[in-house]
């Protein structure tokens, strides 16, 4: 009797140690998974924010705002417009596209600034694409207005893109909060190195 009693409990406690045990390698697989994920997303990130800032399209939109403004100054605002149109023969986001159904293994801080990068950038490129309905009938008094929100887009992106280059270095604040005072110092050393790095500007290059 207490020899089956004895083996009840042995086993028992194995059943507990086993689960206990696959939970384990469970959590340390999707802790892993997590971490691959999250690398190879900020490296994608880092990689459109470095070729943005080469190929200089805040430059572009800036050289065809001021385009429009001038119209608009010379009493031609309502006249068609000048507009900017960004051929990308390759997929830029293809990492993003294969990994955001692992979005959710992420910490939610960390998914939420990621899942804001990639909305805004595909926003901003979805307007000025050839063939775009935005384009349609577009006035130059329209296409200022429509330059204005999109440099700030653009800029909030390139912010979003040199905080979410540290997330592989650093832990994540507790809770979903407002990105823009939480990156607030990633961009003052990002404006502190422009001017630091500041050149003769040259043409945007805004294909390929």
């Amino acid at each position: 009797m207490i020899g089956t009693i004895l083996a009840a409990l042995f086993g028992l406690i194995g059943i507990a140690l086993g689960g206990g045990l696959r939970a384990l390698e469970a959590n340390f697989a999707r802790n892993r998974e997590a971490s691959a994920v999250l690398s190879a997303l900020c490296a994608e990130v880092e990689a459109i924010n470095r070729l943005a800032n080469h190929r200089q399209f805040l430059a572009g939109f800036h050289q065809y705002r001021e385009l429009n403004a001038k119209l608009v100054a010379e009493g031609k605002g309502d006249g068609p417009g000048h507009w900017l149109v960004i051929e990308l023969k390759e997929n830029y986001f293809s990492t993003f596209e294969a990994l955001n159904s692992k979005l959710g293994l992420l910490d939610p801080y960390f998914a939420d600034r990621i899942a804001r990068f990639y909305t805004y950038a595909k926003a901003v490129i979805e307007n000025y694409r050839a063939g775009s309905p935005f384009q349609e009938g577009v006035t130059a008094e329209a296409a200022v207005e429509a330059f204005d929100n999109d440099i700030l887009l653009l800029q909030t992106v390139h912010v979003l893109g040199i905080h979410i280059a540290t997330f592989r270095e650093v832990k994540p604040p507790p809770g979903i909060i407002d990105p823009f005072p939480a990156i607030a110092a990633a961009e003052q050393r990002a404006r502190e190195q422009e001017f630091a790095a500041a050149e003769e500007p040259r043409p945007p290059q805004l294909e390929g």
